[in-house]
């Protein structure tokens, strides 16, 4: 079984998740809500959570789906979060998918909640054609990981663009612009606009 965990319907006062299940990889194309922000993994394999997630993205989804928690560890979050996870997904049909566009149009129609207590974060944005720079010979997550794996290629780039291509190329598809982000966070890299 697989899993994508997807974000909710913007604007809408709806669960900041939406949770699938999949028999197949094959069978999640054509789910719209499945895109480029979307965690899927593996359910046989939820370790592919620690290599696809940073614990503060772990503890943001488990909080959004579970109110607020705590953990002792990037294991344990993994773990609480795949448990959350298998509980709340529904197995995706064709025909819910038109249910959720029907959703859309009526929070559309409605006037829009002022919400002021959370601010969403956005996913990163970069400029393709920015230089990366390389700050350190090798990359700061754990060897043998994706992580690991991702940050390497992204440090052998030349360009964001470069780096965006070889990542979307990688099986398992990375998150991108979330790598480059961990990359820049981390130290490895800086970019040059």
């Amino acid at each position: 079984m697989f899993y994508a965990i997807c974000e909710g319907i913007p604007g809408s006062a709806g669960p900041a998740y939406t949770i699938y299940k999949f028999q197949t990889l094959e069978s999640m194309k054509p789910c719209d809500a499945v895109n480029e922000y979307s965690i899927i993994y593996n359910g046989d394999s939820h370790r592919q959570l620690i290599d696809f997630c940073s614990l503060e993205e772990l503890y943001e989804i488990a909080t959004c789906l579970c109110g607020d928690v705590t953990f002792v560890s990037h294991q344990q979050a993994a773990d609480y979060v795949h448990t959350v996870v298998v509980k709340k997904a529904k197995l995706w049909k064709p025909q819910e998918e038109t249910s959720m566009s029907e959703v859309a149009q009526v929070v559309n129609e409605a006037p829009a909640p002022v919400i002021t207590e959370k601010k969403k974060q956005t996913r990163p944005r970069f400029n393709n054609e920015a230089k990366i720079k390389v700050l350190m010979d090798a990359p700061t997550a754990r060897e043998g990981t994706n992580r690991y794996r991702n940050m390497k290629v992204i440090m052998e780039s030349a360009t964001v663009g470069e780096a965006m291509g070889k990542l979307r190329a990688l099986t398992p598809a990375p998150g991108c612009g979330v790598d480059i982000k961990l990359a820049l966070k981390a130290g490895v890299i800086e970019l040059e606009e």
